[in-house]
């Protein structure tokens, strides 16, 4: 159920409003947070196959440059060589579940290699339905 965790994906801008969890995390809670570490090491690795399992088809992927990309777009760029991730970290999460809904809230932090081998860092607030 969970391994389609990432339903709608929006990346916001601005700051995120996150509170620390103040008691051990529930099952449901830990496999979303298992789901997204999976979607991390995807993206550092561009397994594809891992793409296919962890978004939903559903997918709206929104940039902080106001793009959105559907399922299929998000994995072709993101296997695409335009970009290389070096880094990529997802601090200050927070993960509630209510009925068949997950939230997430972090702060994405990264490294990535563009064309022409120019560096680029990344630092945003992402919050994942």
């Amino acid at each position: 159920m969970w391994t389609r965790i990432l339903l709608n994906f929006v990346l916001a801008l601005g700051f995120m409003i996150s509170t620390p969890a103040m008691s051990a995390q529930t099952a449901d809670e830990a496999a979303v947070t298992q789901a997204i570490e999976a979607w991390r090491k995807a993206i550092l690795a561009k397994d594809k196959g891992q793409f296919e399992a962890l978004l939903a088809d559903q997918l709206v992927y929104g940039h902080s440059d106001g793009r959105t990309d559907t399922k299929a777009s998000y994995i072709a760029d993101a296997m695409s060589p335009r970009a290389l991730w070096k880094v990529v970290e997802f601090t200050n999460q927070t993960v509630n579940v209510t009925g068949d809904t997950a939230i997430v809230r972090h702060i994405f932090t990264g490294e990535s290699e563009r064309e022409g081998g120019k560096m680029q860092s990344t630092k945003v607030g992402a919050l994942t339905v």
